[in-house]
């Protein structure tokens, strides 16, 4: 498509690309106005759509409900690596990554996650640990989870991810909670070493 030339506004003398003053009377040349983009109509349709999932994503998110787990179905502690009750102690290591303290005491086995009160690796829904335990029934098998918090962790940010996850206490005191399924309970507990949680095998 053929370019249109520019020319002088005030005596009409063709002008160059580059001229900044007509060659002609000496008039200062303007720059041609540029267009302005418009955006195709159905841009802001999208852009509104793309925002209201944004919004709905962020309130799904801050609400828990993709946490969300039903007590009474739990067989276990499926937030420690999918640990079940009744799993031997060689089966449920072998799903733990790192290493690992097998403490023999009478008739149980405490499998222990980072030795003593050292660091742990594993982190319950991003809160740092000190350490996780597992005690193993010489017969019947697992039968307890416990995860040590470390020191900066406050027993309502516990007990606040598991109200999310698992809904209101079946019932609480001063420094304790409890839910309560047909397979597990699952208890918070605090005093000056910490926070514990404790996953236990009703049967027991």
């Amino acid at each position: 498509m053929h370019e249109r030339g520019r020319f002088c506004t005030t005596c009409g003398a063709a002008l160059q690309e580059e001229n900044r003053f007509c060659g002609r009377c000496g008039a200062v040349v303007t720059a041609p106005a540029k267009k302005r983009r418009r955006w195709p109509l159905i841009v802001f349709p999208i852009v509104g759509v793309v925002l209201m999932a944004a919004l709905i994503l962020a309130a799904v998110l801050s609400s828990g409900i993709l946490l969300r787990r039903d007590v009474f179905e739990l067989n276990g502690c499926p937030e420690f690596y999918e640990v079940e009750f009744g799993m031997g102690l060689d089966e449920a290591a072998d799903l733990i990554p790192g290493e690992e303290e097998i403490v023999p005491n009478g008739e149980e086995t405490m499998l222990v996650i980072g030795e003593g009160y050292s660091t742990s690796d594993y982190r319950w829904y991003g809160l740092p640990t000190r350490n996780v335990a597992c005690w193993f029934h010489e017969l019947a098998g697992l039968k307890t989870v416990m995860i040590h918090f470390s020191e900066e962790i406050p027993p309502d940010q516990v007990n606040g991810l598991l109200h999310k996850i698992y809904g209101e206490a079946t019932c609480s005191e001063e420094g304790n909670w409890l839910w309560y399924g047909p397979r597990t309970k699952v208890i918070v507990t605090s005093d000056e070493d910490g926070v514990f949680l404790w996953y236990d095998w009703v049967y027991w």
